[in-house]
């Protein structure tokens, strides 16, 4: 197994519809260098709304 391979067995896949203006901003984040895909973009955006909201419930 290669270490790419070990990294992606805690990922769970999944299809996901977004605007398209949303889409076109991922992208122009993606060339800047500030994500290195779309999933990444999502799953940064994800983890700070996490962190956002668990701040506010405690």
């Amino acid at each position: 197994m290669k270490i790419s391979d070990y990294f992606c067995i805690f990922k769970v896949r999944r299809s996901i519809t977004l605007d398209k203006e949303l889409v076109e901003w991922i992208k122009s984040e993606i060339e800047k260098k500030r994500f290195k895909d779309v999933s990444h973009a999502i799953e940064f955006a994800v983890y700070r709304l996490k962190i956002i909201d668990e701040k506010g419930t405690t």
